[in-house]
């Protein structure tokens, strides 16, 4: 099942690799967008990752509570859409690129023991991977001109 939800989401199958940043940003990306969707809809995030196979049985529930037909497709794309009019609510309201970081704790003290002994996460490149996924510039943290076109956000930009 892991392996087909990567697949659809254009994400490597690389990305079960803790040490590898290549398709995490994707990764992290889908899973935003699908639980946008799931936190409207104030489903259980354990249920609806657990028992639904997201997102191809919320489409049938959708189906069932309004009556219009639903594609996977179209639950990505209003989770994306959401979270970048969230993105951009939070740019008005100051948040900047050096805001989307981990505890210190996290980027500078190397686990002690375990598999992951000595590693501390490298963050620049995992939020390179993250912004190319979103399309979002990496200097300003705003979504492109082209991303807010196709979710049809751009009247929202005020840069």
């Amino acid at each position: 099942m892991q392996e087909d939800v990567c697949a659809e989401a254009g994400v490597p199958a690389t990305v079960a690799d803790r040490f590898t940043v290549e398709g995490k940003g994707r990764g992290v990306a889908y899973s935003e967008n699908i639980r946008s969707v799931t936190d409207s809809l104030e489903m259980c995030k354990t249920v609806a990752r657990q028992k639904l196979g997201l997102p191809a049985n919320v489409v049938g529930i959708l189906k069932a509570v309004t009556g219009r037909e639903w594609t996977k497709q179209d639950l990505v794309k209003i989770g994306e859409r959401k979270v970048n009019l969230e993105r951009l609510f939070n740019l008005r309201e100051g948040l900047k690129p050096s805001d989307d970081t981990l505890p210190w704790r996290v980027l500078n003290e190397p686990l002690p023991d375990g598999a992951s002994a000595g590693s501390v996460v490298k963050l620049e490149p995992l939020l390179d991977d993250y912004y190319g996924a979103r399309d979002w510039d990496r200097r300003t943290g705003w979504p492109s001109r082209k991303k807010l076109a196709e979710l049809n956000l751009e009247k929202d930009r005020h840069d």
